[in-house]
Parts: C-alpha cells; sequence; structure tokens
C-alpha cells in the first residue's frame, strides 16, 4: 500500500508511459521474477534511486 499518497489495497493505479521521467516522479520500477512496484525516482550524481513512498 501507498497510504501515504492514498493508494490502497485494491484500488486501480492508471498509468502512462514515458521514455522518461523527473526527480520526485512516482514511476513503475520493474524488480526481480517480472514483478513491479510503485517508487519515487531520484537521480544523483552516477545514478539513480528508487525511494520507497510510504513512511514503512
Amino acid at each position: 500500500m501507498l497510504v501515504d499518497e492514498q493508494i490502497e489495497d485494491g484500488d486501480l493505479v492508471l498509468l502512462a508511459q514515458r521514455t522518461t521521467a523527473e526527480d520526485g516522479d512516482t514511476v513503475v520500477a520493474l524488480i526481480d521474477d517480472g514483478l513491479a512496484t510503485l517508487k519515487r525516482l531520484y537521480r544523483y550524481p552516477g545514478g539513480l534511486r528508487l525511494q520507497p513512498v510510504n513512511a514503512d
């Protein structure tokens, strides 16, 4: 759940596919085994950081 973003279990998330994202955007990140997660994207010199949205 992303309660801090007002997204709860059972909610539907409408996505738009884009080739770029800005710092602080919430993105869908594909991870191991074909799973996906929603995270905030931040860039820093030499890399990217995917930040969880909720405090937990």
